[in-house]
Parts: C-alpha cells; sequence; structure tokens
C-alpha cells in the first residue's frame, strides 16, 4: 500500500510539475515562452508608438490641421496597447518591466491627447506656418515640458529593461527608430 501511494504521489507531482513548462500566459492572452518573447512584445508595442511619434514630427509643420485629426487614432491606438500590456501577466513574478511600460505608454496617451493636440492646435492657428512670438513661446514651453517627463518615463523604462535583460541573460540592442526620434 505504501508503494502505491508513493507512486501516486510522485505521479501526480509529475503532473503539476510539467503544467508550468515555463510558458506565460496573461490576461491579454498571449502566451511568453521565453523573457525574449516578453521583453518584444513590449518593445513591438513601443515601436508601433514610435512610428506614430515619427509621424507626426514629420507632419506638424507641413499639415498641422490633418495631423491634428489623426491624433485621435493614435491616442486610441496606444490606449489599446496600454490595456493589452497591463494584461501581460508577472514574467517569473517580476512585473518591473512590465509596470515602467504601462506607465511610459501612459505618457505617450498623454502626449497624442494633450501635448501633441497643443501643439497641432498652435501650429494649425498660425497663418502660412508663421508663428507669432506669443505662440513660439507656447510651442518651448510644451516642447520643454515634454522632454522632461518623456526623460522621467523613459528613464524608468530603460532602468526596468536592462535589469530585466540581467537578470534573464539577454542581449539589449539599440533600436533604430529611437535614433531618428531623437533627431527631431
Amino acid at each position: 500500500m505504501k508503494k502505491t501511494l508513493l507512486l501516486l504521489t510522485m505521479g501526480f507531482a509529475l503532473i503539476f510539475s510539467s503544467c508550468g513548462s515555463g510558458t506565460e500566459k496573461g490576461a491579454n492572452g498571449v502566451s511568453y515562452k521565453s523573457p525574449e518573447d516578453y521583453n518584444n512584445y513590449i518593445i513591438n508595442k513601443q515601436t508601433e508608438t514610435a512610428r506614430n511619434l515619427l509621424q507626426f514630427g514629420n507632419s506638424v509643420n507641413t499639415d498641422a490641421k490633418g495631423t491634428l485629426a489623426s491624433l485621435d487614432n493614435y491616442a486610441a491606438e496606444i490606449q489599446k496597447d496600454i490595456e493589452d500590456v497591463k494584461g501581460m501577466p508577472a514574467y517569473k513574478g517580476n512585473t518591473e518591466l512590465r509596470d515602467a511600460a504601462v506607465a511610459l505608454f501612459g505618457f505617450y496617451e498623454r502626449l497624442f491627447k494633450e501635448d501633441y493636440k497643443k501643439i497641432a492646435e498652435i501650429r494649425a492657428a498660425a497663418p502660412d506656418n508663421n508663428l507669432t512670438e506669443a505662440q513660439a513661446q507656447e510651442l518651448n514651453q510644451v516642447a520643454e515640458k515634454l522632454s522632461a517627463d518623456e526623460k522621467e518615463f523613459d528613464n524608468r523604462f530603460q532602468k526596468a529593461q536592462r535589469a530585466f535583460a540581467k537578470e534573464h541573460n539577454m542581449r539589449i540592442l539599440e533600436n533604430e527608430l529611437q535614433k531618428e526620434i531623437d533627431k527631431q
């Protein structure tokens, strides 16, 4: 009897341990089989947003009214990304990278809803794209605030990503889109 009980116990332990096969699945329905999958899911969302940020920067000076109309679409896209990333599970108990990404994406959402909207409105109000001194000063104030805020969120995200990469023996590669954004 003791042998049977021991074998059954070992059998249950084997079944339960095989259920936790290293695949993490969150409320967003996505499975993350490796730390690279987990990180890349976030980075792919960030890359989509970076393209929208570049699009805004490239078009606001030439078509402020058209750009203003597209900001609601950008805000809706980032809101969906925020919900997707919030739906990610902790990766092996760690939520730092996910939480930093949610905060960064929340900043991006604010950019599209408030800061970039203000910039586009100022640009759209300038006849023939000739800013008055007051408009130029207002643009500079918005840009300075935006830049300071971005630094805070970006630093938090980079710190979390470096810690995640170190914890899982990953290498972080430089994002080429970041170079383009930095040029603007």
